[in-house]
């Protein structure tokens, strides 16, 4: 009788080890879970700083040098603090990435990043940036790797012009998107003509040069 109650003792306190594990397991999941949706927030609310920041050094033309350079040391800073971060929340997604599913959740929500900005006319730079650039690079032949390969000095803002208008939007949308006047986006496009190194400075130069960017096809000087 002794012997019968050891064991069924013994297969109780197993039974409750595994019970623990797999709660403390459930406990811990969800301890990881909240960490990875904080740190997505601080990492959006870096970006948010950053591109506010960059605005503000492209949009004031009389800016001292000594605050300017401030401003973009401001910059390098955030940039810095927000890739630390954005290397976690990597860590933390692998972690939850389930082995048997055939589409990972970068891909799963960089369609649905897609999926608001054409249907629903939704776009947060801070928030959506880094999901589109990884479409472009999924649908378009590595398109936001590539510009961002040969055109290093490009800002937040006018990747957001480039990206945009690499989906086919036409400019008016582009501006809607962005929260800005069209004549802003006039402004950006020279700049960004200029940094391609256009010699004609046009949203047409500049719209057939992102086209055909997208398609990977030979560039010509515009």
């Amino acid at each position: 009788m002794s012997w019968h109650l050891t064991i069924a003792i013994g297969i109780l306190i197993v039974i409750i080890l595994i019970f623990l594990y797999f709660y403390s397991l459930k406990i811990y999941r969800k301890q990881k879970e909240k960490e990875l949706f904080r740190q997505k927030q601080e990492s959006i609310k870096l970006q948010e700083r950053i591109d506010v920041l960059q605005t503000v050094v492209e949009e004031s033309e009389n800016q001292h040098s000594q605050e300017r350079e401030e401003a973009l040391n401001k910059i390098m800073a955030l940039q810095n603090e927000k890739g630390e971060k954005d290397i976690r929340i990597k860590q933390l997604e692998t972690m939850f990435r389930a082995k048997d599913i055939s589409i990972s959740s970068t891909d799963a929500e960089a369609l649905q990043a897609f999926l608001r900005i054409t249907e629903r006319k939704e776009y947060t730079p801070a928030a959506n940036r880094d999901n589109l650039h990884h479409w472009l690079n999924i649908t378009h032949q590595n398109f936001a790797i590539r510009l961002n390969d040969e055109y290093p000095s490009l800002t937040g803002r006018e990747k957001d012009i480039c990206y945009l208008t690499a989906l086919g939007l036409p400019l008016d949308t582009v501006a809607q998107l962005l929260d800005v006047q069209p004549r802003s986006i006039e402004r950006y496009i020279s700049r960004l003509c200029e940094k391609f190194g256009f010699i004609k400075r046009s949203k047409e130069s500049f719209i057939d040069f992102i086209i055909a960017f997208a398609h990977n096809k030979e560039k010509h000087t515009l």
